[in-house]
């Protein structure tokens, strides 16, 4: 009985056992079109059977590519980003994207101060092919970004002097609709309670609020909101229900400050939805286990990440322009906050 050949380990191996040259061996392995077929088929029969997988760095070396994926998070406030329950959900898509390319993720972490700061060493000696910037504002970072010429793809945001393709959520389609259902459940003077201005989702829906406010005839009411450096705190909330001009409905940015803000009213005594109708955003888990639930508005978490995959790998591939936008919708999640 012949014994079966040794596993090949690279490609002039292969080469060798099926008696053609390397570069035969790597145009029928890549699909090339100046290789015979009989030829073509002898050499990917040979490697189906010897289990054969082209070294990963060679192949990245003879296309100019690593097949790595960067990927930038800051961390506002110093909370830890994997109990964010947006941003932690938004991984998992890109991850569960990348290990269906057979690509790697390098990710970076960089603090709140660190923002202005030199880019990742990983970055700067482009050891990958294409970046994912998210949560963060790297406006200390575009120059030098832009100067490298990377693919670069932005969640939640779009960055001013950066060529990148943004991918963000319809926050004025979202908050328009929060805003509607409220009047429909008969209130008429709304809150608001949002994040740090200097955000650009949170700007948005804030805007969209007074606007749809003033389209529909509503009073647009109280609002309260985080800043740049300062989270809201359970006293801030609990001042905001003190108020003689207390609205009869809230508006909330998001559904953590929605929570805490039900979480405020049950402290003081007042009733959801009785006293107080709220509507959050983003439908993070919490959101359906709050009493009562909490009615919001649902993004599709883990596809936010996985369209930032998909749509940097074709600005990789050169089928999708580098610069451009588009917007995930949301829905409506009715609970029993309103």
């Amino acid at each position: 009985m012949r014994p079966k050949p040794s596993r090949p380990t690279t490609i002039y191996d292969l080469a060798r056992l099926a008696g053609v040259s390397a570069p035969t061996a790597s145009k029928a392995l890549n699909g090339r079109p100046d290789v015979g077929e009989a030829t073509r088929r002898k050499v990917l029969d040979l490697a189906a059977k010897l289990d054969f997988t082209p070294s990963r760095m060679a192949r990245g070396l003879a296309q100019s590519r690593s097949e790595n994926i960067g990927l930038i998070v800051v961390r506002r406030h110093d909370i830890p980003f994997f109990s964010n329950p947006f941003y932690s959900r938004v991984l998992e898509g890109i991850e569960a994207e990348v290990a269906a390319r057979d690509h790697n993720l390098l990710l970076s972490f960089l603090a709140v101060g660190a923002v202005d700061a030199r880019l990742p060493k990983k970055i700067r000696e482009r050891n990958v092919d294409g970046l994912i910037l998210m949560g963060w504002d790297p406006a200390g970072m575009v120059d030098g970004l832009a100067e490298r010429g990377l693919p670069v793809v932005t969640i939640d945001r779009a960055v001013p002097g950066l060529p990148s393709h943004a991918i963000q959520i319809d926050n004025t389609g979202g908050i328009s609709e929060a805003v509607r259902r409220l009047k429909a459940a008969g209130h008429r003077r709304l809150g608001y309670v949002g994040g740090p201005p200097s955000e650009q989702s949170f700007t948005e829906r804030r805007r969209a609020f007074d606007a749809s406010c003033a389209d529909l005839g509503l009073t647009a009411g109280p609002a309260l909101s985080a800043t740049a450096t300062r989270e809201l705190l359970d006293a801030d909330f609990a001042a905001y229900l003190r108020r003689r001009d207390r609205p009869t409905a809230v508006v909330c940015a998001n559904d953590d400050h929605a929570i805490k803000l039900m979480a405020a009213a049950a402290s003081l005594g007042l009733s959801v939805p009785g006293d107080l109708a709220l509507t959050g955003f983003d439908d993070i888990e919490a959101a359906a286990l709050s009493r009562p639930g909490l009615s919001t508005l649902g993004v599709d978490k883990r596809l936010l990440g996985s369209l930032a995959v998909q749509r940097l790998g074709e600005i990789i591939a050169g089928t999708r322009a580098g610069s451009g936008e588009e917007r995930l919708p949301v829905a409506w999640v009715p609970r029993a906050s309103v």
